[in-house]
Parts: structure tokens; sequence; C-alpha cells
């Protein structure tokens, strides 16, 4: 018995309802893998060079350098762009943690 395109038409569209929440899921997934590495690498890498760059205008305030207002503007750059990145990683997650099977815009 051939099965006409409607009935075609409709078991495609519900295989395709059923794997919707697996691929919400694996965009989840992918987001909080995502967090996770951003978190544990890059922010991890940032954080070491904010504290070398303290330590480096330490350095030239004790020797009264010009370059110490530089130093100390690296610094702050740094720490800004690890509470950007911090913040960004965060809301990855949570994101992914409350994702209710609809994909932000």
């Amino acid at each position: 018995m051939e099965r006409s395109l409607g009935e075609l038409s409709a078991e495609l569209e519900a295989g395709k309802a059923q794997s919707i929440p697996f691929e919400h899921a694996a965009v989840r997934h992918e987001r909080r893998r995502i967090a996770i590495a951003m978190h544990e690498t890059v922010c991890q890498s940032l954080s070491a060079l904010s504290l070398e760059a303290a330590v480096l205008s330490r350095k030239l305030e004790a020797q009264g350098s010009q370059e110490t207002g530089n130093a100390k503007k690296l610094c702050e750059m740094i720490r800004k762009a690890v509470r950007e990145l911090h913040d960004l990683a965060h809301s990855l997650q949570q994101d992914a943690d409350h994702a209710s099977g609809r994909l932000p815009d």
C-alpha cells in the first residue's frame, strides 16, 4: 500500500518535532562547554597577566618611572576584560541552564 504525500509529510514533521528537544539539548551542552572553556582558559590567563602587570606597575612606581600611569591603566584594562569575559561565560552558562526549548533570538 502506497502512502500519500500528506501522510509522508506528517511523518516527516513528527520526526522533526521529536528531534527538536535533542537539538536544543545539544545547543545547551555546547553553550555550557564554551562557558567552562572560556572561564578555565582565557579568564585564568588574563588573571595571571593581571598579576604580572600589577607587579610591573609596583616596580615602575618604586623606581619613580613616568610609565607607572600606563602600567596602572594596563592593569585596569585587564581587570575589566576579565570581568567582561567572566560575565559573558556566566551568561552563556545561565542560558544553557535555563533554556526552555526555545532558542534565544
